[in-house]
C-alpha cells in the first residue's frame, strides 16, 4: 500500500502523523529535492507522463543553421570512432607489453593512459543512442553494442532510462537518471580508484560506477532478469520485453567476458 503523500520518509513517520509536534519537521513542499524523501514508493512514471509537464525555454535558432550544426557524417564518424579504437588499442596494448616485460614504472603510465582514454568509451555510447555519429542509422547501432560490449554497459538500460531523462532533466519526479545537487566523495581512497581501478567506488557518489557494482548488477540481471536500482525497477515497469531484452544483453557480455578469460589462460596471453 503507498504512503500517503503527506507523510515524511523518516523513522518517525508514523509517530508524527499522531503527535502535533512531530521530531522531524516536514521538508518544504516546493523543494524540487525533497520528493525523493516524501515519496518512498515513486509515482508509476506513466502516470507522470500523463500529469507532469514541464515548461521547457526554446532556444530561438534558425533552421538551416540548427541543421547544419547536427548534420551527420558517416566519413566524419568512421575518422572519430576509429580513430578512438585505435588509441585504445594502442595504449592498452602499451600496458601489456610493458607488463609482460616487466618494465613497471611503463606499466604505471601506460595504464593511466589507457584508463583515461577508456573513461571515454561513455561519451561515444551517449552519441550512437541518439544516433548523432553516422549519417547511416545501422553503423550507429552497431558501434553502439560494439562500445557497450568492450565496456560492461547496457544500452537497453540507458534507452529506456534515457528518454525520461530527457523529457524531465533534473526534476527528480520524472528524472532519477540524474539527480542534483550530488557531492562527489573527496575520499583519498575513492580518488585512487578514480586514477587506477574502481573497485568499490565512493560512499554516496552516485555516479562513478565501480566495477564490482556493475559487474555484479549484470551477474543478477542475467540469471534473474531483475533490475537492483529503484530507478531501472521504475522505467521498465509495464515494459516486460523491453527487460527480457536487457537482461539477454547481460548474458551475451557476461558469456563474451568469460570468453576472454578463457582465451587468456588458456594460451596464457
Amino acid at each position: 500500500m503507498q504512503r500517503p503523500k503527506h507523510l515524511p520518509h523518516s523513522p518517525h513517520a508514523r509517530h508524527a502523523s499522531r503527535s502535533e509536534h512531530p521530531r522531524h519537521p516536514r521538508q518544504p513542499q516546493h523543494s524540487p529535492h525533497s520528493e525523493r524523501s516524501q515519496h518512498p514508493r515513486p509515482e508509476p512514471l506513466e502516470e507522470i507522463r500523463k500529469s507532469f509537464k514541464v515548461k521547457w525555454r526554446r532556444c530561438p535558432i534558425e533552421a538551416p543553421v540548427l541543421r547544419g550544426l547536427t548534420a551527420r557524417s558517416d566519413l566524419q564518424g568512421f575518422l572519430q570512432t576509429i580513430g578512438f579504437l585505435l588509441i585504445l588499442a594502442a595504449t592498452g596494448t602499451a600496458t601489456w607489453l610493458f607488463f609482460d616485460h616487466r618494465l613497471w614504472v611503463g606499466f604505471a603510465v601506460a595504464l593511466f593512459l589507457h584508463g583515461t582514454v577508456y573513461g571515454f568509451v561513455g561519451s561515444g555510447i551517449h552519441e550512437f543512442s541518439h544516433g548523432t555519429v553516422f549519417r547511416t542509422k545501422w553503423l550507429n547501432t552497431f558501434f553502439l553494442y560494439l562500445y557497450s560490449l568492450i565496456s560492461w554497459f547496457n544500452p537497453k538500460d540507458f534507452k529506456i532510462s534515457h528518454t525520461y531523462h530527457h523529457l524531465y532533466t533534473l526534476h527528480p519526479r520524472g528524472d532519477r537518471e540524474v539527480v542534483l545537487p550530488t557531492k562527489p566523495s573527496l575520499f583519498v581512497l575513492h580518488v585512487l580508484q578514480l586514477l587506477t581501478v574502481n573497485i568499490r567506488g565512493g560512499l554516496r557518489e552516485p555516479y562513478s560506477y565501480p566495477l564490482a557494482q556493475n559487474v555484479w548488477a549484470f551477474v543478477r540481471l542475467a540469471f534473474s532478469g531483475r533490475q537492483g536500482k529503484e530507478w531501472l525497477k521504475a522505467v521498465y515497469e509495464g515494459h516486460g520485453d523491453e527487460l527480457r531484452r536487457a537482461a539477454n544483453w547481460a548474458r551475451i557480455v557476461l558469456v563474451f567476458n568469460a570468453a576472454l578469460i578463457a582465451i587468456t589462460i588458456v594460451f596464457r596471453v
